[in-house]
């Protein structure tokens, strides 16, 4: 790992353990479970099965539209830098809802926040990083492999009623959001 990328992951990794609580936490779209291991009691889940060729994988294949867990299992959800790929977010962030507990906290990373503008200025992300590895869905001009663009307004819209934005964390180029599960608003 480079030194740059050793910054960026430990810099990643401060907002990330800043975002949750502790008990138990799933992590959607864990990929190499990279941060997994650094969350309270978790479990990693993935759904792309292009993740095979990476050193450590979910503990369970599973969609974010879909989790076969049983309604207020979890005392965390996240979704570091996932939300932006999945198609039906609206329905992920209602299952994330399902499966918290009451008073849970929902936690997004989301990469397309302005502040990576800085990330791509100092090249530290290039397009080239992304090749190969794309969701199968419609991308957005500025950020290959998202099919969603998201911002601070746009994830509370996407989430409420559901949840009350609790806390914004800015670290460097990375930006992480803290939702608190609102009462049982869904029937």
């Amino acid at each position: 790992m480079s030194l740059v990328d050793d910054l960026m992951f430990r810099t990643k990794l401060q907002v990330v353990k800043a975002l949750v609580q502790p008990g138990r936490t799933l992590d959607v779209g864990c990929g190499d479970q990279r941060f997994t291991k650094y969350l309270p009691d978790p479990i990693g889940v993935d759904k792309y099965h292009e993740c095979d060729h990476i050193y450590a994988k979910p503990d369970i294949w599973m969609d974010a539209c879909d989790l076969k867990f049983p309604g207020n299992s979890f005392d965390n959800v996240t979704y570091f830098d996932v939300l932006e790929h999945i198609p039906e977010a609206d329905v992920a962030v209602k299952e994330a809802w399902r499966v918290l507990k009451p008073n849970g906290i929902l936690a997004i990373t989301d990469p397309n926040d302005p502040m990576l503008f800085w990330a791509r200025l100092l090249c530290l992300r290039p397009a080239q990083a992304f090749r190969g590895r794309r969701t199968p869905h419609r991308e957005t001009e500025d950020s290959p492999g998202h099919i969603h663009q998201f911002n601070k307004d746009k994830l509370v819209e996407l989430t409420a009623p559901l949840f009350k934005l609790e806390k914004v964390i800015h670290r460097i180029i990375f930006t992480g959001y803290r939702f608190r599960k609102c009462a049982d608003v869904m029937s």
